[in-house]
């Protein structure tokens, strides 16, 4: 795998979603114990209320690197790594299969039913290549020149592909607003994300790229197993960016 000198992205997240542990809780110390002493050192429990829906309010474990900047959020149902340091992806498969050996290991899960591995980006002007001429054009979206209106629009597509295992979701968004990250993360990612220093109308492209597993039947939940899948939804994502964004973006970007 290649690896991109000026790299766009912002944040990877990796999320296994298992069947529901109700006495998780009682496991958390010993979780704590194990992974402060091996670059999560900082915790917090938080309480999420869903006031859209009817339902007792939640709670979730986060474990964070000391500069926040990566992490991983533990509930009764699911466990998801998340960064935005990001370096290569056989480092940020290490330290999810750590987590998922300790999990096997404390909490012990019976199955693991869904994976998901994301990929998100947040492409700004580059060289003068603006930020929307990053991907290729049957992803821009139409001018605003055609509504006798600005250039620039907000737009978003969503591109949805069955995969050999999955579903391969293809979220591309122009935006001039502030915008730096899809809706979902903008708070509930668990990260220390600095806002970029966006200029007043400047033009971001997100790429929002994730390949989700449906497991069925559900399997067990082995580390080393479930690993070798996300090697499999690796090896999509990283061809559904190549074939999103120009060979000069690429070009660029490689520099």
């Amino acid at each position: 795998m290649y690896k991109l000198q000026r790299s766009p992205l912002i944040a990877v997240l990796a999320k296994v979603q298992f069947a529901p542990v109700l006495q998780i809780k009682e496991t958390v110390p010993a979780i704590q114990e194990e992974v402060r002493k091996k670059g999560f050192p900082l915790f917090d429990e938080e309480y999420i209320h869903n006031l859209s829906l009817p339902v007792a309010p939640g709670v979730r474990w986060v474990f964070r690197s000391p500069d926040r900047r990566e992490g991983f959020v533990l509930t009764p149902e699911f466990v998801v790594l998340a960064t935005n340091k990001y370096d290569t992806f056989a480092n940020f498969e290490e330290a999810f299969l750590l987590i998922l050996q300790i999990l096997k290991d404390k909490v012990q899960p019976q199955l693991a039913l869904r994976l998901e591995l994301r990929y998100v980006d947040l492409v700004r002007e580059l060289d003068s290549l603006p930020a929307c001429q990053f991907v290729k054009e049957q992803f821009r979206g139409p001018s605003g020149t055609i509504f006798d209106g600005p250039e620039t629009v907000t737009h978003y597509s969503l591109t949805q592909i069955p995969a050999s295992i999955g579903l391969l979701n293809l979220k591309v968004s122009h935006h001039h607003d502030g915008t730096y990250l899809p809706p979902d993360l903008q708070a509930d990612h668990g990260l220390q994300i600095d806002r970029p220093n966006l200029t007043n109308q400047e033009e971001v492209t997100i790429l929002d790229i994730d390949h989700v597993s449906e497991l069925n039947p559900p399997s067990p939940f082995d580390p080393d197993d479930l690993i070798n899948v996300f090697d499999q939804l690796h090896i999509s994502t990283d061809k559904a960016f190549q074939a999103i964004v120009t060979n000069e973006a690429l070009t660029l970007c490689r520099k």
